[in-house]
């Protein structure tokens, strides 16, 4: 057990370094050209997948998001972007930059061609990857991504709270143990900030939520996967700018098949960012999700789109 003087109690410490191990003994360090990168694989046959996670993420947020990828036909590879958990910030700060960097740790297992699957502010990443290494890519899904300038903390309430969490281990902390013994007003909390559903159906999404044991999990291991915030702070301060920064994306060039799905009552990544990206990727194919949010997989009408993104990936497999 950890010893501290500190004012904070004992168990928060104990909870940090147990997440920490857990974290490293979930992932590897490759050396490439750009500096060291994390990743993890889960799956031993089938063509690659590669995951990019949102903000604030690292490899394990790729598996909290899309656990029905896992096992399915693929190896899903994941990897902690620049200045998340253990790849360090100068691998890469622009979104060119880590599209590159990621492309230097596919070479290194040798994979010649990815399908790519992006969430939030994994997507300009994505874009990036498309844009610059189009023979190294044969399907491209884009859930709920950014597409155009991103502001976290924009003046909206709900944001300027989740900022404050995020940027705080003893509060996420404080929001790990609510969510375990507090959860529907933890759940609550998440719906109200991530949709722009009205009251009333705060309440009956909240509510469908706590009576569905998969949603209540998928709800844990997502705040898990923002914990501890100090080990994933450099990369999310580094998100924040280049999100704030973006010019326009030269979409025309993506020539992959791209599939768009995106959350009609998103309130984090709203849905014009959804309509951008299928106006200018040439013969993408869009799925609004109507009664859908940003955490997307806890609306009734998921299971229906990831079978479909799974039609999707396997229709385009390379072999």
């Amino acid at each position: 057990m950890v010893q501290t003087n500190s004012k904070l109690p004992v168990w928060y410490f104990n909870w940090k370094e147990e997440l920490e191990k857990q974290l490293i003994a979930g992932s590897k360090i490759v050396e490439t050209p750009a500096g060291n990168i994390e990743y993890a694989v889960k799956g031993n046959d089938g063509p690659v997948i590669t995951g990019i996670h949102g903000s604030p993420g690292g490899y394990d947020q790729v598996f909290a998001h899309f656990p029905g990828l896992i096992g399915r036909g693929f190896r899903f590879l994941s990897w902690s972007r620049p200045g998340y958990l253990r790849t360090p910030i100068t691998v890469g700060r622009t979104f060119e930059q880590q599209a590159d960097a990621l492309a230097m740790l596919l070479d290194h297992f040798k994979v010649k061609r990815t399908g790519l699957i992006a969430s939030s502010t994994g997507g300009p990443i994505a874009l990036q990857f498309a844009i610059r290494h189009p023979d190294r890519i044969f399907a491209l899904v884009l859930e709920s991504c950014v597409s155009q300038k991103y502001y976290v903390n924009s003046g909206k309430k709900s944001e300027k709270v989740l900022s404050k969490l995020t940027f705080n281990d003893p509060t996420i902390w404080l929001y790990n143990v609510f969510a375990k013994y507090a959860s529907s007003s933890v759940v609550k909390s998440m719906v109200k900030m991530e949709s722009d559903f009205d009251s009333r159906r705060i309440d009956e999404v909240a509510d469908d939520i706590m009576k569905n044991n998969d949603k209540l999990a998928y709800i844990f291991n997502l705040i898990k996967s923002m914990s501890p915030i100090g080990i994933r702070k450099i990369g999310l301060e580094n998100d924040i700018i280049q999100n704030s920064n973006i010019e326009a994306f030269d979409l025309a060039k993506i020539t992959c098949p791209t599939l768009i799905i995106h959350g009609k009552h998103d309130a984090d990544v709203t849905l014009h960012h959804a309509g951008y990206l299928a106006t200018n990727i040439p013969h993408a194919e869009k799925i609004i999700v109507e009664d859908g949010f940003h955490i997307l997989p806890v609306s009734n009408s998921y299971l229906d789109v990831h079978k479909r993104r799974l039609q999707f990936l396997n229709k385009y497999r390379p072999y």
